[in-house]
């Protein structure tokens, strides 16, 4: 965190400062993707949250379009990862990473 001046002598309030590795949209070197964060509290680390994460590699034969032999189709398994360990996670379906952090019920889009 980087203090910054608040105007008034002796204090300072804290920015928070998000790491690169946690911004939706960003893919770690294992073709890992960040969805998003669910803003509930990690269950393995203390004082984390658990974020959604997507595997982009390509289909693996055990998943549906991989076993169709759809060309360039993604795993597209989702998992939940604490933000200590998004940019080193593995996918847990295809490529033997450590089981995922429980995801919260996405809610439904009807209307």
């Amino acid at each position: 965190m980087k203090l910054v001046s608040s105007g008034v002598r002796g204090m300072g309030t804290r920015k928070s400062r998000q790491a690169p590795t946690l911004v939706p949209g960003t893919k770690n070197v294992h073709a890992q993707l960040l969805v998003a964060a669910t803003g509930m509290p990690s269950t393995s680390m203390e004082g984390q949250r658990i974020y959604r994460m997507r595997c982009c590699r390509a289909a693996c034969a055990d998943t549906a379009a991989g076993a169709r032999g759809v060309p360039d189709a993604e795993c597209g398994f989702e998992y939940g990862a604490n933000g200590t360990d998004v940019h080193l996670r593995r996918c847990p379906k295809c490529q033997a990473g450590a089981p995922g952090e429980p995801l919260p019920e996405r809610p439904s889009m009807l209307f």
